[in-house]
């Protein structure tokens, strides 16, 4: 049976050591952002170690802090999905475009500049650069194809109606190259399948998903994460892109300022040969005597 992660805090204080005290009243407090930061990054806010932590949620009675997590964010999650279905109307735009804010600023705060970092050389070095996200994550996977195509040579945008389509167009795929796989709830099979694979071809692989426990980082060397609502709450049918999207695009920007110039000329290049190339009009080529050429 499903526990209040929180009453069971408030119910063990008293037997508390005055360290584990601290950590108690950090959940107490600030429960909704703990919810999205790592055992590392709550260790640095309080000055405690990271096994201080997991020691922490072997005390109440979790296998490690990843479980720990999980159970704390079951109940803000009923929450905020009562929080959408409650409101209609103009409040529940409001409702919606706080609760992605929300979403945004926990992301914000539990960031890792290391995971960053480390996406972005993978994405400068790479040979090639496979992107695949299927279904809510299909427009986020094109948003990142289209501006990192943009950026650099061989981004490959994996689509396809079938999972013997995704595999032609990435056998190729060696230790030279890099897979970027998007995948949040429900999490696509075929997406984790590509990821075992481009991972047994020792290519680097790279999960965005919705957080430590996602099964999408089984394969994955450098792991991003966006918070992600359940949605199936009543009223909340629509893919909550915003955190994910914003994610995106910091990385992007990342990589775009440790390699601004180099970018621009590339940029620049394409922007020349469009304009020498690209066909305006109708796509109708009258050819004969009198007709002229192209």
């Amino acid at each position: 049976m499903e526990q209040d992660v929180l009453a069971v805090i408030r119910s063990r204080m008293e037997r508390m050591s005055p360290r584990r005290r601290q950590i108690a009243r950090f959940y107490l407090e600030n429960a909704r952002e703990a919810v999205f930061l790592p055992a590392a990054q709550v260790g640095e806010r309080l000055g405690l170690s990271e096994s201080t932590l997991v020691r922490f949620a072997q005390f109440l009675g979790y296998s490690g802090y990843p479980a720990f997590r999980q159970a704390l964010e079951a109940p803000l999650r009923r929450s905020w999905e009562l929080e959408e279905a409650q409101t209609g109307g103009e409040a529940q735009t409001v409702e919606t475009l706080e609760g992605e804010g929300r979403r945004i600023s926990a992301m914000a705060a539990s960031l890792s500049g290391e995971a960053l970092e480390r996406g972005r050389d993978i994405l400068l070095h790479a040979r090639r650069v496979y992107i695949m996200g299927l279904g809510d994550s299909g427009p986020l996977s094109l948003y990142l194809y289209n501006v990192l195509s943009g950026l650099r040579p061989g981004a490959v945008h994996l689509t396809g109606p079938s999972q013997r389509d995704i595999i032609e167009q990435m056998f190729s795929i060696s230790e030279e190259d890099a897979f970027v796989g998007l995948a949040f709830p429900p999490y696509s099979v075929r997406t984790l399948k590509a990821m075992e694979l481009a991972n047994d071809r020792r290519a680097r692989v790279i999960s965005i998903s919705d957080g430590a426990c996602s099964p999408m980082h089984l394969y994955s060397s450098c792991n991003l994460s966006a918070p992600w609502p359940k949605r199936r709450a009543e009223g909340f049918w629509v893919a909550p892109l915003a955190a994910p999207m914003a994610l995106l695009q910091v990385w992007l920007l990342s990589l775009v300022q440790s390699h601004g110039e180099a970018f621009e000329a590339r940029w620049g290049e394409l922007t020349d040969v469009l304009e020498d190339y690209q066909a305006q009009g109708p796509d109708a080529l009258e050819w004969g005597p009198g007709r002229g050429g192209v």
